[in-house]
């Protein structure tokens, strides 16, 4: 993996290269890539990569293990300023927070001997860290830089091609389906994806793609359809789920503690053409949301995760007619504190609500007419609550839930040439606002950038991608506190290719 500033550095302070020339992810003793190196008084400093010591007082009791931003309201977030909350221990009641670099103290409350709630500028410099330090009325300190203060007004992305040898996935029609997390616990993301081809299938998990570790199959010959990753209770690691169409029937593999071997499978009476994973009845676990069916139809299930396997709940069937293997997202839409279900249909956005017990309600909801292609969920505009974003072939919409219905928010043309549109919502410019990551078929990659109040800015990252619509992950793949997008799609002989954007590192 190749580390570059590009054109952020054009941005910075001087001294801008010192900070940044000596990153090497290879380096010994780089502790942001070895967290192991520093000892129990010590912290990693995330700008120097170096361990530091914890405090000046005796015996270093006090120390800052996490610096997070908080997300507030739009209404409160006014000016140039936001809020982090300040994890660590040793914090005392009348501790105070302070600029490093500028000795100037900041509005803080302690809330407890682990957790401080600050509020800090918002510095004009992209390149700018944010760096605090913590006093105790006793003489101990603590300091930490994070990197998640970084505020890029115009993302910029290096790219790295990871053309994978994988077995079976020549001649495929579609680009592979992508999921990625940490399936074995060594704090990098790992990649999961899922094809099917002439008559055959695999799932695949690729260690920290980039890294040059061997990827892991199962291989079928079912159709798979839908692809999710979360944590379902059966071991430590997340399990993977795949649902898949065999004939006139369907199911779903679960693949349990991210191991690719002796799935668990889950078969329903017709095929599985979408799937979703959310808490429905609030008790703590994921449970699955299928969407079934053969024809134009639609139905929802749910299955509900009893803690020792999934049991499909007993409610009424919700047929959504006219929506075919819809694009599914579940989020809590109507503020009730319950995951409802959103379907991207060829007619329109249907959105059927948690039922308060687990279960969805017959009394759907429906927006516009457009051949919806992809939704995601996030919260747009700050309020608490979650807002959808919709593609069609030729824009995105935001839509919110007021008063009982669904209104549009804003709207963005991202081309006049029709084609599917697939999307992922990610904060790619770190200003603590969801943006909307897009890709299109054949041609870009691009971000719709959510500017709070100040509305919203197409960005065009990428032209030219090959064929098909490439699907998108968005994760820190390279641990640097900053989102990248993965790209799958299909190079010239209809083989995979993945590609791996990265913010501006």
């Amino acid at each position: 993996m190749r580390y570059r500033l590009g054109l952020f550095c054009l941005l910075c302070l001087p001294g801008c290269d010192a900070l940044w020339g000596g990153m090497s992810k290879n380096h010994p003793d780089n502790c942001v890539q070895n967290r192991s190196i520093c000892g129990p008084q010590e912290t990693c400093n995330e700008i120097t990569e170096v361990c530091e010591p914890n405090g000046g007082g005796p015996g270093g009791s006090l120390a800052i293990d996490d610096i997070q931003p908080r997300r507030v309201p739009s209404s409160s977030q006014q000016g140039q300023k936001r809020e982090i909350t300040i994890t660590g221990r040793g914090f005392l009641p009348s501790a105070t927070v302070h600029l490093y670099e500028r000795e100037e103290r900041i509005d803080a409350t302690v809330v407890s001997s682990t957790q401080i709630v600050a509020t800090v500028p918002q510095s004009s410099d992209v390149c700018q860290p944010v760096r605090v330090r913590v006093n105790n009325p006793d003489g101990q300190f603590a300091t930490r830089s994070d990197l998640f203060g970084y505020s890029i007004a115009k993302p910029s992305f290096f790219m790295e091609n990871f053309p994978l040898n994988l077995v079976g996935a020549d001649g495929l029609s579609h680009p592979p389906f992508l999921a990625i997390a940490d399936l074995d616990n060594d704090g990098g993301l790992d990649v999961v994806t899922a094809f099917s081809a002439g008559g055959r299938s695999a799932v695949v998990v690729i260690p920290r793609i980039g890294h040059g570790m061997p990827p892991r199959y199962f291989l079928g010959q079912a159709t798979f359809t839908a692809l999710a990753v979360g944590q379902l209770g059966y071991g430590p690691s997340p399990e993977i789920v795949v649902a898949y169409t065999q004939g006139t029937t369907g199911g779903v593999f679960i693949f349990r503690d991210g191991q690719l071997s002796s799935p668990l499978s889950l078969p329903t009476s017709h095929p599985v053409t979408g799937l979703a994973l959310a808490d429905m009845n609030r008790d703590g676990r994921l449970d699955l949301v299928l969407s079934t069916g053969s024809g134009s139809t639609s139905v929802l299930q749910v299955y509900q995760n009893q803690g020792n396997g999934l049991s499909k709940i007993a409610m009424d069937d919700v047929s959504i007619d006219s929506c075919p293997a819809p694009s599914l997202a579940a989020a809590d839409l109507d503020g009730d504190g319950a995951p409802d279900v959103a379907l991207a249909c060829p007619n329109g956005l249907v959105v059927a609500r948690n039922d308060g017990a687990g279960g969805l309600s017959m009394n759907t909801l429906r927006w516009g007419s457009s051949a919806f292609s992809s939704l995601a969920a996030a919260d747009f505009n700050g309020d608490g609550r979650m807002d959808l974003a919709l593609a069609d072939n030729t824009s995105i919409s935001i839509v919110r839930f007021e008063a009982g219905g669904l209104v549009e928010k804003a709207h963005e043309t991202v081309s006049s040439t029709a084609s599917p549109i697939r999307i992922e919502a990610a904060d790619i410019n770190c200003d603590l606002w969801p943006d909307v990551v897009y890709t299109k078929s054949g041609t870009d990659l691009g971000v719709v950038l959510n500017q709070g109040k100040e509305g919203w800015q197409l960005t065009t990252l990428v032209e030219g991608m090959g064929s098909g619509t490439p699907r998108i992950a968005v994760g820190d793949f390279n641990n640097d506190r900053r989102p990248d997008v993965l790209t799958s799609y299909l190079a010239e002989s209809s083989s995979p290719l993945f590609r791996f954007w990265n913010s501006g590192s």
